[in-house]
């Protein structure tokens, strides 16, 4: 292939973002063998690929501020397309804050922008109003695309119902699962013990709509009976966020912090020992597009219980137990009843074979997708 490729992952900060970015761009590199593919790429994903031989450095422009936060960054993203006088941009997650004269492929992963439903994210006036906002700004930026493309359904009519844009213009590629975490799990160790104590891991990084703030309402309404039970909360949230500091303030106060255990950020590894002592695995997320821990979850074969809401209905089907997000009452008991089970969820990991596509698979299905929009 002739054509010049600019790959755009300025906006991947976050781990699993930041990984993926990795991934393809290690894709592009390595299998497709393209020569002339330009990345341009954050903080998380220069320190990725830095020491790596695959990718050429004259091509790598780390941006150390996002688009997102820069006018400056946004203008030397732009002549950094024109310059080089790329064919096409490909954006892994956006929008990309810039209008570019080149095709430009827009992945949207945000579900703020496509399904929220801002009535149980319980929201402050002041938080709703600014999230609103945004919304409304990434929006009128993401418009700007060419071509967008979604995780599932949902957040693709999420978005057409919203917004005036061509659903020609648009496609589906679900999310992945990796291979290698397939092998990690089965020959990992736990990463510590919790002697007699059931363990319920809620996975997920410090965001307003991953509902950690779940763990405080359940102790606080029954906190006997988990004691009774010995149950104990682990997450892995970052210590300097708002939401560690306000879980961590509120449980004290109703002295129920021995019920919680953060392990902060770990890396991916440990993640998967995470999984493995873990006795049940609880995703409390109100809002999600395609979360690749739904995945993660039913490859453990471990009870997963799930919020009934459409995204996760529609992703893990009957390999979930699903509670009412507003009903604290029906969340312990599809705990309890999760917890009470000591049978294997044994078809799970075989549903996400035959269902969901590998890393490289998908990275397949992105590449000849945008291979079919360069302007002829």
């Amino acid at each position: 292939m002739k054509k010049k490729i600019l790959f755009n992952c300025t906006t991947n900060i976050v781990g699993g973002g930041a990984k993926n970015s990795y991934i393809f761009i290690e894709f592009l590199s390595t299998f497709k063998k393209i020569d002339n593919l330009f990345c341009c790429v954050s903080p998380q994903v220069y320190n990725l690929l830095i020491d790596q031989d695959f990718i050429n450095k004259n091509q790598l422009f780390l941006f150390k501020t996002s688009p997102s936060k820069s006018i400056k960054s946004r203008n030397r993203l732009k002549k950094i397309v024109e310059e080089n006088n790329i064919d096409l941009v490909y954006t892994m997650a956006g929008p990309a804050y810039v209008n570019f004269k080149c095709t430009h492929v827009l992945g949207i992963s945000n579900p703020y922008l496509t399904h929220a439903n801002y009535k149980i994210l319980n929201f402050s006036v002041k938080e709703l109003i600014f999230t609103k906002l945004l919304v409304a700004y990434q929006a009128f930026w993401a418009k700007k695309a060419d071509f967008m493309v979604f995780q599932t359904f949902q957040s693709r009519n999420g978005w057409l119902n919203k917004n005036k844009f061509d659903k020609v213009k648009t496609s589906v590629v679900a999310n992945s699962f990796d291979l290698k975490f397939i092998d990690l799990y089965k020959n990992c160790n736990f990463f510590k013990s919790y002697t007699n104590a059931k363990v319920v891991f809620i996975p997920g990084s410090a965001f307003h709509h991953k509902n950690h703030i779940i763990i405080f309402k359940i102790l606080e309404k029954h906190l006997k009976l988990i004691e009774t039970l010995n149950i104990i909360f682990v997450t892995t949230l970052g210590e300097n966020t708002s939401i560690y500091k306000s879980m961590h303030s509120k449980l004290a106060n109703i002295d129920a912090l021995k019920y919680w255990d953060n392990l902060g950020k770990v890396n991916y590894n440990s993640i998967c020992e995470i999984y493995k002592m873990s006795d049940v695995i609880f995703i409390s997320s109100l809002l999600e597009t395609f979360s690749a821990t739904y995945l993660e979850a039913m490859i453990t074969e471990k009870p997963l219980v799930a919020m009934k809401l459409t995204f996760a209905e529609e992703i893990c089907k009957e390999h979930a137990v699903y509670a009412d997000p507003n009903n604290v009452n029906d969340i312990v008991g599809k705990l309890t009843k999760a917890l009470s089970n000591d049978r294997k969820n044994t078809k799970s990991l075989n549903y996400v074979k035959k269902n969901f596509v590998s890393s490289a698979e998908r990275n397949n299905l992105i590449f000849n997708l945008i291979s079919s929009k360069f302007k002829k």
